[in-house]
């Protein structure tokens, strides 16, 4: 999900919430201070509008949990201990340097995600159209291997290979 969908999708959220506050409060008002507003019919029944105040509520604390529940998980920095911290951009120059003699490597990216308080890596590597899989695993390897190297210390590291439209747009793949 980019970050455009991310924001628009919570400012949707938070309209949706607002509107269910905004109907609560207006079906609130009478039974709170017995005066009637001119949108809400006197006749109503009160059990009613008790349970359309408690079913916008519940939505509206679903809303606000699902909000504020979402893009867990995913930190700036890969390694980060008390006197060091190693962002995750700093890593992916480490992989794209160690995979850039790889001809069917189109790009590299690198997120340092925590789960279950460790830290843990998504490399994301962007290939050409019909890579030599073995050798791109193998150089693949390499480059995680450089990278422990470089920091002096094993991640865990989910790696996901894709193409993409930078696949469609790239050249021809270098011949060994």
């Amino acid at each position: 999900m980019t970050q455009s969908n991310r924001f628009l999708n919570r400012v949707l959220l938070l309209l949706v919430g607002l509107g269910f506050l905004a109907v609560a409060a207006v079906i609130a008002w009478p039974q709170v201070t017995g005066a009637p507003l001119p949108l809400v019919v006197a006749a109503d029944d009160p059990i009613v509008s008790w349970g359309i105040i408690a079913a916008a509520a519940v939505a509206l604390v679903i809303a606000v949990a699902w909000v504020a529940s979402r893009g867990r998980g995913r930190t700036r920095f890969a390694i980060a201990t008390d006197d060091v911290r190693v962002d995750a951009a700093a890593l992916a120059d480490i992989v794209r340097d160690a995979l850039s003699s790889a001809p069917d490597v189109a790009g590299v990216k690198v997120a340092g995600y925590t789960v279950r308080r460790r830290r843990v890596l998504a490399v994301t590597v962007l290939t050409r159209r019909h890579p030599d899989l073995p050798a791109l695993m193998r150089d693949l390897r390499a480059a995680m291997d450089r990278m422990d190297a470089v920091l002096g210390t094993p991640l865990p590291a989910v790696v996901h290979i894709t193409t993409g439209l930078r696949t469609a747009l790239a050249g021809e793949r270098a011949t060994r």
